[in-house]
């Protein structure tokens, strides 16, 4: 008698949990040789079917918009979405959230959703799908950018704060603003004393400071609304 092992990741293309999904103690099955090693052998039942996901993957690629992709599981670090049967791809956490590269998966995705995804790379050398969900949607940067510039006033309400700064969303846009202590009031031996004042969902009147698209973050600032008192030392 002959033992091989067919390993868990040679049962099915698609990704598999446990053997016990697919075989049962006792069941007669087709298995194919792929590799013998002194007294190892190595089995494979997937080998003996079409890898769905080559097949699936002649119909997409990168760029490619597509709707009615079903959540699978979710991960610390992502989400695995089917996109079509045997096609399984990664929408990592970076691309779930235009503004929160950090966010938790289960907090936006829940299982079996069905939600529409970009493709971002196919490679069937690797076996490897990669996804968006944010690109599926337009990033409020492009709207806030159109509405929004340099020193125009705004009003924040604050979100939190720590010893050197306030953050809060700018008027009613998901953006948020930072308010650096240091731009609070031109007197910097006022400037904490200033930053104690204010408190969670306080709002307040800024005007913006520097808008950097690339990494997505808006400066604020309080005491440029006022004159400086160091303007005299210009004709000095």
């Amino acid at each position: 008698t002959l033992d091989l092992l067919v390993h868990v990741n040679e049962l099915a293309w698609s990704r598999v949990s446990a053997p016990g999904d697919l075989v049962k103690i006792g069941d007669t099955n087709d298995i194919l040789v792929y590799k013998i090693e002194g007294t190892k052998i190595s089995g494979s039942l997937k080998r003996l079917q079409p890898d769905s996901f080559l097949e699936a993957a002649k119909k997409y690629k990168p760029g490619m918009i597509v709707d009615n992709c079903t959540v699978q599981t979710l991960k610390e670090y992502g989400a695995f979405v089917e996109v079509a049967p045997g096609l399984v791809g990664l929408v990592h956490s970076s691309e779930l959230d235009h503004l929160n590269k950090q966010v938790r998966p289960s907090s936006i995705l829940a299982v079996s959703q069905k939600i529409s995804c970009k493709i971002l790379s196919l490679s069937t050398t690797d076996r490897k799908l990669s996804l968006s969900y944010k690109d599926c949607f337009e990033s409020p940067w492009v709207s806030f950018q159109k509405n929004y510039t340099k020193d125009k006033i705004v009003k924040v309400k604050i979100k939190n704060k720590n010893d050197y700064a306030i953050y809060g969303y700018i008027d009613d846009t998901p953006i948020i603003g930072m308010l650096h202590v240091s731009n609070l009031v031109w007197d910097r031996t006022k400037a904490e004393e200033e930053l104690a004042k204010f408190h969670k969902n306080d709002v307040i009147e800024c005007k913006i400071y520097d808008i950097d698209a690339t990494d997505t973050k808006v400066q604020l600032t309080k005491k440029h609304m006022q004159p400086s008192p160091y303007e005299w030392l210009k004709d000095k």
